[in-house]
């Protein structure tokens, strides 16, 4: 069994966050109850610190590639000033999604390949495994879980999605 965990909400909202790196925002965090073997998490601090909220007696594997989707000059700005600065560019990206890069951003193919050696370095550890990361990377390890599509998927911060292994 896997577990995709989304982050809890970040400090700063209104914003694409991709790897700029706020805290979580404050409050107390839950336990999680799940049984697992191991704890997986994002670099990003807002995912290392959920995942310690979630699962206080893991100390969670930090894994590189599980940090958020990298939005290049778009990191940390609103939409509006990305709309002003890259008007075409954001006017494609609300077209297609995944098939446009933010300037000095990461391509899809580039996550895919990002995802993949994640997949790879989870499902070598131990299983039930949960992975603390964001809702990009997630839609990925989704897709190679269960086939999920990337395009469809969403995901509300701490929402767990299980997907059994076989």
């Amino acid at each position: 069994m896997i577990h995709l965990i989304r982050h809890a909400a970040p400090a700063i909202t209104g914003t694409m966050l991709g790897r700029s790196d706020p805290p979580r925002r404050d409050g107390f965090i839950e336990p999680c109850p799940l049984p697992v073997a191991r704890v997986w998490s994002s670099p990003l601090r807002r995912a290392r610190e959920t995942a310690a909220g979630l699962f206080p007696h893991y100390e969670a594997q930090v894994l590189d590639d599980l940090a958020e989707i990298d939005l290049g000059d778009w990191n940390g700005l609103d939409w509006n000033e990305i709309e002003t600065r890259w008007p075409a560019d954001a006017a494609r990206k609300l077209a297609d999604w995944w098939a446009v890069t933010p300037p000095g951003g990461e391509s899809r193919i580039d996550v895919e390949r990002r995802a993949a050696r994640a997949w790879i370095a989870v499902m070598d550890g131990p299983l039930p495994a949960a992975v603390v990361a964001h809702a990009g990377i997630n839609a990925f390890l989704a897709n190679l879980a269960a086939g999920v599509a990337v395009e469809g998927f969403e995901q509300s911060y701490l929402e767990v999605k299980s997907y059994a292994i076989r």
